[in-house]
């Protein structure tokens, strides 16, 4: 596969693709990829600090190394928005398509350094131009596991013919 860009998250070996803008409906996407669920979305905010100016309705600043942690954050996932994170993630879609979905938004506003993050469900597609998706890699096993798997069950096949 060439290189996509993705994003290795080595503690839980979860392979991102970075958000861009657009959304697309799981039937377009890349073969391999599926939208990231809410638990690997929420595992990945562990990656922001664990700061009580973070937060919905922020009132108070953050310190320069939180601002520099949410910009990092935000740079990592390459948005093409300045300071700004909003992502799609963990659809339930009926058949025409259409559903909800979960949107993350993380907002870095300099300079009074105040972080904006919030989490909430929206309607899918969404009406906005600046959303991007969460996605993740689905494992693909090695082609040698795939041949092992493969020809343990042609053999129990021939065995359990040949019993007969």
């Amino acid at each position: 596969m060439e290189d996509l860009g993705l994003i290795l998250d080595t503690e839980s070996g979860v392979h991102w693709a970075p958000v861009g803008r657009g959304v697309l409906a799981p039937a377009d996407l890349l073969p391999g990829f599926r939208y990231a669920t809410s638990t690997e979305v929420s595992d990945l905010l562990r990656y922001l600090p664990s700061d009580p100016c973070i937060n919905i309705a922020p009132s108070t600043p953050c310190g320069s190394q939180t601002v520099q942690a949410a910009l990092d954050f935000i740079d990592i996932f390459q948005t093409g928005l300045p300071n700004r994170l909003r992502a799609i993630y963990d659809l339930s879609l009926s058949p025409d398509g259409t559903g909800i979905a979960m949107a993350l938004s993380l907002f870095v506003d300099l300079p009074d350094n105040f972080i904006s993050l919030d989490a909430q469900g929206v309607n899918f597609p969404p009406a906005s131009l600046d959303d991007g998706m969460f996605l993740v890699l689905i494992a693909i096993p090695e082609l040698s596991t795939l041949l092992l798997i493969g020809s343990g069950a042609l053999i129990g096949l021939w065995y359990s013919r040949k019993k007969i």
